[in-house]
């Protein structure tokens, strides 16, 4: 196979804006052949969701371990999990299978529709896995249910990247530019791009965590940020609805 296997873990939205099928379409994209294990049946669109039924950890493990056999897979993408023990789990049964595969964990809290999905972590538990993993990706709504005892988001983020590195999106803050802030032991690095005036999109945050894992794949993590972030652009001008679509510009 020419196209570099990249693994994602997470929900099914049968509306394909967000979850793994929507990580699959942007890896295509981004000529990456994307293979994902559902955490979980959803009932949505992308407007509104109805419920949603939990996978247990033997038919994720029934779905993955084919996958793991059969794709020389170097990263998977973590996101939609029911909590923290769950996201343990999958973290250790990955390095057990593949111990130098990186791990990006999307901390979803929450869904675009406004499913709550978790109240706390516990830290220590928390601290416990973002040793094992390579990258964590919350937006500041979820750094602050990540570290709700903080009130400054930043320090929050260069505490986590004491662990593993951490990009802190920006998308939620406001003004002509977004920021995505990126901290590797501790030190930070900003990343501008101009906003998307009425850009929302129902899972923008699968899509762009997807494009930078299919950048990692073949560009250090400083230089996938960029490529991201040109991908989610594209992606939020592609359409004034709530979906988007992925084809690059002029295709």
């Amino acid at each position: 196979m020419k196209r570099n296997p990249l693994l994602f873990i997470g929900g099914l939205d049968p509306s394909a804006g967000a979850g793994i099928l929507a990580d699959a379409k942007t890896a295509e994209q981004c000529l990456c052949y994307g293979v994902a294990v559902a955490t979980a049946l959803t009932y949505q669109t992308d407007m509104d969701f109805f419920g949603l039924q939990w996978h247990t950890k033997e038919q994720v493990v029934a779905q993955m371990d084919p996958l793991l056999g059969r794709f020389d897979i170097k990263i998977a993408k973590i996101s939609f999990v029911q909590n923290l023990e769950f996201l343990s789990f999958l973290v250790e049964h990955l390095q057990a299978q593949r111990p130098q595969i990186k791990i990006v964990w999307d901390p979803i809290v929450s869904t675009s529709t406004g499913f709550m999905l978790h109240d706390n972590f516990e830290h220590e538990m928390l601290a416990s896995i973002l040793e094992k993993l390579f990258l964590v990706t919350p937006n500041f709504p979820e750094i602050r249910r990540l570290f709700p005892f903080s009130t400054d988001e930043m320090q929050a983020a260069q505490k986590l990247s004491e662990r593993c590195a951490v990009l802190l999106k920006g998308g939620h803050a406001e003004g002509e530019f977004s920021t995505d802030y990126l901290f590797l032991n501790s030190e930070r690095e900003d990343f501008k791009h101009r906003r998307i005036k009425g850009g929302a999109k129902h899972g923008s945050g699968c899509v762009f965590g997807a494009a930078l894992c299919s950048a990692l794949t073949h560009l250090q993590l400083r230089e996938a940020v960029p490529y991201a972030q040109k991908y989610i652009q594209q992606y939020l001008e592609s359409d004034p609805s709530l979906l988007g679509f992925h084809a690059q510009e002029g295709a």
